[in-house]
């Protein structure tokens, strides 16, 4: 007789007609253990669902953003029905506001088991936030960091929280996608308007205060005197755009910094790049600098928070202190001057290391093996009452 198998509900925030990071991760459940529905608080687009395409039943709550007391309240009670009309297990969910309506929704279904999974650093980030979460994290039966970092913040905001329910999951992603050859670097500069023979340091991620860009720019006037051919290219959108375009331009590098805008091409956009620059104050565990180092470019990041943990020494890459300019410019100048033989040796050690540590095969082995402990457990989360 076969044995019955964990279902999983994933529970999202919104659908923005993109495609949740962690899909890599749950297709690769042992299909004959696991099946998993996912669950959008917010349909906010039209646009065709890959989940829905790959075979999953995907559920979404509401066509609008879900604020206020009585949109929520009506969240938690479609959501609890979606629950126990399926039979679900376990809830799995994706950051602040699906945990709540999650864990709430939960209680009303009789799921047993709750985890939430928090993607990155200083998210319990005001007083509200805090009491919330003194109430229903003790509902929680396991909190996913994405990597050693953001687990030691959760558990330094959150004096409630049991640390030994905090378990650190990694971040990943699709290693053979991005390290597969793909086209030659000179045209993938031209796909982006620029010439074969500059060195382009890139940068991927939204803008806004926590990534410190203004600091790469204010870096890059330095490097620019001593890298005449280097160009800075800024992929990726947000509140800091106009201010940084106008801090280029203020250091006469407006011709010289580039900003993309979103793309959605970001493997493509990656091989134009001859180093990767992370400037962040503070990270969980950067998807785009795990992106870079598997593409095979040579990467620099801040000490902030989770990105020693893909940088533990200069054999991996180089690091400098956040929010310091002068040593952004010396390690973008020093990487500028690497040898052939010193950049391939980067690569090299940098793609071992993602392949190793950060692709989602070895997540999901992870996961496989917390949802069979959790699922075993009678007592994975309180009763009611």
């Amino acid at each position: 007789m076969n044995e019955k198998k964990i279902l999983i509900a994933r529970i999202f925030e919104d659908f923005d007609g993109g495609t949740p990071s962690r899909f890599g991760v749950f297709k690769r459940l042992d299909p004959d253990r696991f099946e998993t529905i996912c669950v959008f608080l917010e349909k906010l687009s039209d646009e065709p669902n890959e989940l829905e395409e790959a075979g999953y039943n995907v559920f979404y709550i509401s066509d609008s953003e879900v604020r206020g007391v009585f949109a929520g309240i009506r969240a938690v009670c479609k959501l609890a029905s979606i629950l126990k009309e399926n039979r679900v297990d376990i809830i799995h969910c994706h950051k602040h506001k699906p945990t709540v309506i999650g864990t709430l929704a939960a209680m009303l279904a009789d799921v047993p088991v709750v985890i939430s999974q928090v993607h990155g650093i200083s998210r319990t980030r005001n007083w509200r936030r805090k009491l919330i979460n003194m109430v229903i994290l003790k509902r929680v039966a396991k909190m996913i960091a994405v990597g050693q970092a953001v687990r030691d913040d959760i558990i330094a905001t959150n004096p409630c929280v049991d640390p030994s329910k905090v378990f650190s999951e990694g971040n990943s992603i699709e290693y053979d996608y991005y390290s597969k050859p793909n086209g030659s670097a000179a045209d993938a500069k031209a796909a982006i308007g620029l010439s074969p023979s500059v060195f382009a340091f890139g940068t991927v991620g939204r803008l806004v205060p926590t990534k410190g860009q203004k600091f790469l720019i204010e870096a890059f006037a330095t490097v620019k005197k001593n890298v005449p051919n280097a160009v800075l290219v800024i992929a990726g959108d947000g509140p800091l755009k106009s201010a940084l375009a106008t801090q280029a331009a203020s250091l006469y590098l407006a011709d010289s910094v580039i900003f993309l805008g979103k793309r959605g091409d970001i493997s493509q956009v990656l091989k134009a790049f001859d180093a990767f620059v992370m400037s962040s104050i503070s990270e969980g565990i950067p998807r785009a600098m795990l992106e870079a180092m598997a593409s095979g470019i040579p990467c620099i990041g801040t000490n902030g928070s989770g990105i020693p943990e893909i940088i533990p020494d200069d054999n991996f890459g180089l690091k400098v202190e956040p929010a310091n300019a002068a040593q952004l410019a010396h390690a973008m100048i020093r990487i500028a001057h690497l040898s052939l033989e010193q950049r391939q040796k980067l690569v090299n050690v940098g793609r071992d290391r993602i392949k190793n540590c950060f692709s989602h095969e070895l997540v999901a082995q992870k996961l496989s093996q917390l949802y069979s402990q959790l699922h075993q457990s009678p007592n994975a989360v309180p009763k009611k009452g």
